[in-house]
């Protein structure tokens, strides 16, 4: 399992490496290598509001946080996702869920489907739109992430 980014409270850094699945697809792509993260909580929060306002100003589907937890829950989990599996792993409550999904599927980043060996699970499947969403939006982060490198004379 990758080791996922976390917040140091004592130290005030952010760090991590960047997992499998479709970020670490990402990086492949964009001819990354995996590097350690660090960074101190005022640059992590200046990287996440420029990749917001970028998005913002790029008119792209506007999700909740709620949404995009799910999201890239479903994106970066290698299992199937199911509602009951999704409200587990955000401990939220599965109407809450499915709210949130009927958002994601009108906006074609997720489709569900019945489970053909239990029909009474609905499986969560990602799509091209979300794939095309979440590389976008990862592009913006990336951005972000150098535009602040650049403003602090930083190398990470």
């Amino acid at each position: 399992m990758s080791k996922r980014p976390y917040l140091n409270p004592k130290q005030q850094t952010v760090s991590g490496r960047p997992g499998g699945g479709f970020f670490g697809s990402l990086s492949k792509q964009l001819g990354e290598e995996s590097v350690p993260v660090s960074m101190d909580v005022s640059q992590a929060l200046s990287i996440w509001r420029g990749a917001l306002v970028a998005s913002v100003r790029a008119d792209t589907p506007d999700l909740t946080a709620r949404q995009m937890a799910i999201l890239l829950v479903i994106y970066r989990d290698q299992a199937p996702a199911t509602v009951r599996g999704l409200a587990q792993t955000l401990n939220l409550q599965k109407p809450a869920v499915t709210r949130a999904l009927d958002r994601l599927c009108q906006l074609g980043l997720v489709r569900r489907k019945i489970d053909e060996h239990d029909r009474r699970n609905v499986l969560i499947q990602r799509t091209v739109t979300g794939s095309v969403f979440l590389n976008e939006f990862a592009q913006l982060i990336i951005q972000a992430g150098q535009g602040s490198r650049a403003r602090t004379g930083g190398t990470g």
